[in-house]
């Protein structure tokens, strides 16, 4: 009987063990386990302004979450997807992102070299108040002004330069926009306020209208013919119907300044409709008319789309006129461009290869048409880090004969 109160005696301290220690991993599992849902959500918060996917987005969605992939996105798209993270965070506190981007070209025509280096930093600042109002400030210093001073031509062979040096050799910080926007109907109403960049919301296109990260060349980050004047003070009113069906009008000073803010200005509306969102064969359709107060009121229009075809591949296209006052002060009468972007997964990051055509007319008679070719391919290196080498070859306009220029991008987001 000894015996067997012993056993007993064993058996249950042993099960008291068992049960302590089995206790113990399921609450280490449980610890795992919230650990594991932390670093997901930090995760999603960091891949912001990371190449993710190849799906293709209208410029006019609201509903962006913050994994999609913003290399496919239009300027405006990706400042909303910023917005929108920002508003799930903590609010009535200003929040930082930042974007640094170098171009190092090199090009040729008959038989001269010369070799340029841009690099242009970005900061975004946004503060949230509620779910219905948003500060926006986007500030950037940019040394090196590309090869255009080289190379005689009219659109430019880089969008992402332009010095901001001062005269005491110090590159200064420029306000490139300050705005406040505000929400009404669940969104389907906003109004912004302040000082705008007009491009952001009209002339948009999800594969070409970003420098940073798609093409480089003016020509395919906007329409050449779009007589739009520079970041300056306006008001921009934007409806959506159905999700489906897009309105917009702004007005903005053709100056960059607060004085006589109710005259001298630039009036610009547009309408844009979605074909099957969502899907493989998702197509966005824009339209835009705008009137120019130093042309007389003068007008000019531009179209501009953009289809998926497969969820693989990519076109799109441009086209824009100008009635004669507006293209002589511009300079251009027609501009159309077009071209394909392709997105491939490898060891699950995306490479991007895009090529693109654009012809460009003048109002002067004594210039031939100018052409103009890109053709690019964007590695991703990790979820902050982005490179990409170019090739562009332009002829004909103000050119000498044909330019080649090859070039190589970095592009960093923090």
């Amino acid at each position: 009987m000894v015996k067997g109160a012993i056993l007993f005696v064993l058996m249950f301290v042993l099960f008291r063990v068992a049960a302590q220690t089995e206790a113990d991993v399921e609450a280490l599992n449980a610890r795992i386990r919230l650990l594991e849902e932390k670093v997901n959500s930090f995760e999603k918060d960091d891949m912001l302004l990371t190449v993710n996917k190849d799906d293709t987005v209208g410029v006019f969605d609201y509903d962006v979450v913050a994994t999609q992939d913003m290399s496919v996105l239009s300027r405006n798209r990706q400042i909303n997807a910023l917005i929108e993270m920002m508003q799930e965070k903590e609010r009535g506190k200003i929040q930082f992102k930042g974007a640094s981007t170098t171009i190092l070209q090199s090009g040729r025509q008959n038989e001269e070299w010369h070799s340029t280096l841009s690099s242009s930093f970005d900061i975004f600042a946004i503060a949230t108040f509620n779910a219905y109002s948003t500060l926006f400030f986007d500030l950037e210093a940019v040394t090196g002004n590309g090869p255009d001073a080289y190379f005689r031509n009219y659109t430019g062979l880089n969008g992402d330069a332009g010095s901001t040096l001062s005269d005491d050799g110090i590159n200064r910080l420029n306000l490139l926009e300050a705005w406040g926007e505000f929400s009404l109907f669940k969104s389907n109403l906003k109004m912004i306020v302040g000082k705008i960049d007009l491009t952001n919301y009209f002339d948009n296109n999800s594969s070409a209208n970003d420098e940073t990260v798609q093409f480089i060349s003016n020509a395919f980050i906007n329409n050449a013919s779009f007589a739009v004047p520079t970041n300056s003070p306006g008001a921009i009113a934007r409806g959506v119907l159905f999700n489906r069906l897009f309105l917009q009008i702004a007005l903005s000073k053709i100056q960059n300044t607060g004085d006589e803010i109710f005259s001298d200005l630039y009036q610009i509306a547009g309408i844009g409709y979605k074909f099957l969102p969502g899907s493989n064969f998702e197509t966005n359709l824009r339209f835009f008319g705008y009137q120019h107060p130093t042309t007389g009121n003068s007008a000019g229009w531009g179209l501009s789309f953009d289809e998926v075809v497969f969820g693989k591949f990519n076109i799109f296209g441009r086209y824009g006129a100008n009635q004669s006052r507006i293209a002589e002060m511009w300079g251009v009468k027609t501009a159309w461009s077009t071209g394909v972007r392709y997105v491939q997964d490898v060891k699950k990051k995306p490479v991007v290869f895009g090529a693109a055509y654009a012809e460009t007319n003048f109002s002067c008679t004594n210039y031939t048409t100018e052409h103009l070719v890109e053709i690019y391919t964007r590695c991703q290196l990790n979820q902050w880090a982005h490179v990409s080498p170019h090739f562009q070859m332009i002829w004909g306009g103000e050119c000498i004969g044909r330019i080649f220029v090859y070039g190589f991008r970095t592009h960093f987001n923090f």
